[in-house]
């Protein structure tokens, strides 16, 4: 799926979580709490926003990026403008 950074909202970026193949890790598979999908859908919102205000960035990259059940956590983040 391609999609414009303009197309993604709160709805889509939850719908585009429980495509991957680990969303049932994140909604609590094999006995282990439910992590924050919220959390991280609303990351990826607000990467998609900053993208769409800041058109001088040219690769944007947060790696890692950890979800546990009460948020998310970028380690390292990364813009090239």
């Amino acid at each position: 799926i391609q999609l414009e950074i303009e197309d993604i909202d709160l709805p889509r970026a939850l719908a585009m979580i429980q495509k991957l193949k680990i969303a049932k890790i994140l909604n609590g598979a094999r006995g282990k709490e439910k992590l924050d999908s919220q959390a991280l859908a609303e990351t990826i919102v607000k990467v998609a926003k900053l993208a769409r205000e800041n058109s001088e960035i040219q690769e944007f990259d947060i790696n890692p990026l950890f979800v546990n059940e009460k948020g998310v956590v970028a380690v390292d983040v990364r813009a090239i403008t």
